[in-house]
Parts: structure tokens; C-alpha cells; sequence
């Protein structure tokens, strides 16, 4: 593809919605693109580089919050005898848990967090997305 093919394009997408203010996605995640010309042994040429945008994400107020993991088997058992969690399952030379709930059905493993939200009710939440909100200071402990 040229410069000028990836401008007509975009002019064609631009001008099929009122505004061409549209954000570019890839993989699910907002990005901007930066073109560098670049001359070298092969001529002149743009090389694109795709620099993803840091997503803003929303606050979560948390009343308690446990890492699933061996560590916490004391407090993962006591949640099991209180009936918010609906099975568990330790594996011991891997230290790996895997677990569900009984309210919401919902499954969780070793990394991921059980949290007890404002509202009162326990879920699971991945650990990707706890240590993006962890990153940005959006988890508040009330």
C-alpha cells in the first residue's frame, strides 16, 4: 500500500459519516498511528508505527479483596464454609486454585481476585484488569 492509497481511504471513510473524527482501533484497544519516512538502501519509504492509547478506566469501590492463590487458602475455606463460594479446588505441587461462586456463577484461578464490592456482593475479578485499575489508582478501599 502507498501514502497516497491509505489517505484515500481514509478520505472515502471520512466522508461516509459526518465527521472524520472517528478514533482508529486495533485488537480492541484505541491507537494513533506516527509515520516516519525512512530512506535507506531501499529508497525512500513511511514506516508506520501503531502506539496504543492508555484506556481510562472507571472507578471500583472495594470493601475487601483477596488474591486467589495458595497463600489465601484460609480465607478462600472460610468463604467456602460461609456459602459465597461454591467449590474450590487446590492443586498442591503447582499451588494453582481455580474456584466459582454460588452467586453469580462466575469461575476464577490462581492470579485472579475476589472482591467484595460496595453493594455487598463478592465477585471475581481477572487479574489483567485488577492490576490495570491497580496501575491507575482507580481501586478505592472504603
Amino acid at each position: 500500500m502507498t501514502l497516497n492509497e491509505l489517505i484515500e481511504r481514509a478520505k472515502k471513510i471520512s466522508r461516509k459519516y459526518s465527521s472524520g473524527s472517528i478514533p482508529l482501533w486495533m485488537n480492541g484497544e484505541e491507537v494513533d498511528l506516527v509515520l516516519h519516512d525512512v530512506d535507506d538502501q531501499r529508497g525512500l519509504h513511511i514506516s508506520l508505527e501503531v502506539v496504543k492509547k492508555p484506556m481510562e478506566l472507571p472507578e471500583v469501590r472495594l470493601r475487601q479483596e483477596i488474591c486467589i492463590c495458595c497463600d489465601n487458602k484460609r480465607k478462600i475455606d472460610e468463604l467456602l464454609m460461609r456459602g459465597i463460594v461454591k467449590d474450590v479446588t487446590y492443586s498442591v505441587p503447582s499451588c494453582d486454585v481455580k474456584l466459582s461462586l454460588h452467586c453469580f456463577g462466575t469461575k476464577g484461578e490462581t492470579g485472579d481476585w475476589l472482591v467484595l464490592d460496595e453493594q455487598y456482593f463478592w465477585r471475581i475479578m481477572q487479574a489483567d484488569w485488577h492490576k490495570a485499575l491497580k496501575e491507575q489508582g482507580k481501586i478505592i478501599m472504603i
